[in-house]
């Protein structure tokens, strides 16, 4: 009921309606969690390709429900490069991993954030986290968006992508 009643809070999705210009829609939820010690890295990626022929309209807010910094596995982004479309990628089992030239150079940003801090950022924004080496826990609750005016779009997203994206 919790995370139910985050899904359109204001803060969340507040931020959606004023890049959308209209109100903004939920398209998929799911918890990131990464365990102490062991939670998964994954590679620079951008999840507009896993959502292609849905919108070119999405917007993720990650909620923090823990601090998350470098030890744990904290999200990292490569600034400004929403805006260059879809990077080259090469698709190595379920993983896209980005291998644009267009990006040498840019460093990534590790978004280091306390519990309860929200990121928000496209589904263009190229970002990746490492595993966590800490003894914390490292999770956040994802809602990802899109213009009301695109219709229904979540439980089609849900039937079509599962439970990985």
């Amino acid at each position: 009921p919790v995370f139910a009643e985050l899904t359109y809070d204001r803060r969340g999705v507040g931020p959606g309606g004023q890049i959308f210009g209209e109100q903004a829609r939920l398209f998929e939820d799911k918890l990131n969690y990464k365990p102490p010690r062991i939670g998964s890295a994954f590679k620079l990626h951008q999840d507009q390709p896993y959502w292609d022929g849905f919108s070119e309209r999405l917007i993720s807010v990650f909620l923090h429900l823990d601090d998350a910094d470098a030890g744990n596995g904290c999200l990292k982004v490569l600034p400004g490069c929403q805006n260059l479309g879809v990077l080259e990628f090469v698709t190595d089992g379920p993983d896209r991993t980005i291998v644009d030239e267009r990006i040498a150079g840019v460093e990534l940003l590790e978004m280091e954030m306390d519990a309860g801090d929200l990121l928000i950022f496209s589904s263009f924004t190229p970002h990746a986290s490492e595993i966590n080496r800490s003894d914390r826990v490292r999770r956040a609750m994802v809602y990802t968006y899109h213009p009301v005016s695109e219709g229904e779009l979540y439980r089609y997203s849900a039937e079509v992508l599962g439970t990985y994206h």
